[in-house]
């Protein structure tokens, strides 16, 4: 159905994300540049977080509407 994917895997996508990252800082050895690479995933991940809400939200909408236009 229109935008029950998006609506659903929501948290899916984001916690694979979040696995993603820690994935790629576990493998770095060096403080210094684990510290660097923490920063900038963060920025990375509140970017990629506020793009999948905003799918999300627009996903609903559409779910929501095509609910309405089949029940009419």
């Amino acid at each position: 159905m229109l935008g029950l994917d998006a609506m659903t895997g929501r948290e899916q996508a984001i916690g694979l994300l979040e696995k993603s990252y820690q994935t790629m800082e576990d493998h770095i050895s060096d403080p210094d540049q684990r510290k660097m690479f923490a920063q900038l995933a963060q920025q990375r991940l509140s970017t990629a977080r506020l793009q999948i809400d905003i799918h999300a939200a627009e996903q609903t909408q559409a779910f929501r509407e095509s609910e309405t236009s089949a029940s009419v």
